[in-house]
């Protein structure tokens, strides 16, 4: 029998889709949108309670841009100038960082439970794989090689975690104990950093313009640069913050409207 919407005769009611159904529709088209649906709802929730994970504390990041100002000065200034236009131009969204911090909460957490690892080494470990992470805004130009060194510093960054072969991330945070993450976990991190890479849009001479700005400022710190930062470990003050501009690459889309 043909059911007809009220004051549409002749016409067939439309059947109304489920939420679950919209979903289902779009996993056809857009393959494993389901798992990335899910790790976008994992990631809304890590947000609340370790936002900036990949930025640096605010104090360590004010002791660092100090140290530079005092001793790098004008290149200094060059860098930040160059790192400016780049991240103005960047076209990395709130959900891709997202993603990306996702990833870095849970080895973040498994550093830290990790049975194998003393408080100093975790957070050694930690600032590392902060910048490890941080580098992929700037590396769409990188060759394959240099994609290579990335993932295997993500690999050394989560030394005396373990990495589950067999589980889901998901299925390790349930029967697993604390200090492994599951390998599709790595994987999918390896992944998220191409896409920032890629929607970071810096270009091969851009990339190279930066490391020859770093180099000039390393040049002006001199051999023993102030790395007493306020923070658990030294750190060196221009991996701080390069490490603290990387949430300025990150820009919500301008949506315009057209009159009707």
């Amino acid at each position: 029998m043909e059911l007809s919407l009220p004051g549409r005769r002749g016409r067939g009611a439309m059947p109304r889709h489920s939420r679950r159904d919209r979903r289902a529709d779009r996993a056809k088209l857009i393959p494993e949108s389901e798992c990335l649906e899910a790790r976008l709802l994992l990631s809304s929730a890590a947000h609340v309670t370790h936002a900036d994970l990949l930025s640096p504390p605010a104090v360590e990041v004010a002791n660092a841009t100090a140290a530079l100002e005092s001793r790098a000065g004008q290149d200094f200034q060059k860098l930040s100038a160059d790192l400016q236009r780049l991240e103005q131009a960047s076209g990395v969204r709130p959900g891709q960082f997202a993603l990306l911090e996702y990833d870095a909460t849970t080895m973040d957490l498994a550093i830290k439970s990790s049975s194998e690892l003393v408080s100093k080494q975790s957070s050694l470990q930690l600032d590392a794989l902060q910048n490890t992470l941080d580098q992929s805004f700037l590396a769409a130009s990188n060759t394959g090689s240099g994609w290579n060194q990335l993932e295997q510093k993500v690999a050394s960054d989560l030394s005396g975690v373990v990495v589950n072969d067999v589980l889901n991330q998901a299925e390790v945070a349930a029967t697993m104990p604390n200090g492994v993450v599951s390998n599709q976990l790595v994987q999918d991190t390896y992944d998220q950093m191409k896409v920032v890479a890629r929607e970071a849009r810096v270009t091969r001479a851009e990339h190279d313009q930066i490391a020859a700005d770093e180099q000039a400022v390393v040049r002006d710190l001199g051999p023993a640069p102030d790395m007493n930062l306020g923070g658990a470990v030294p750190r060196d003050p221009l991996t701080v913050y390069l490490d603290s501009q990387v949430p300025n690459f990150v820009h919500t889309p301008t949506i315009v409207r057209r009159r009707r």
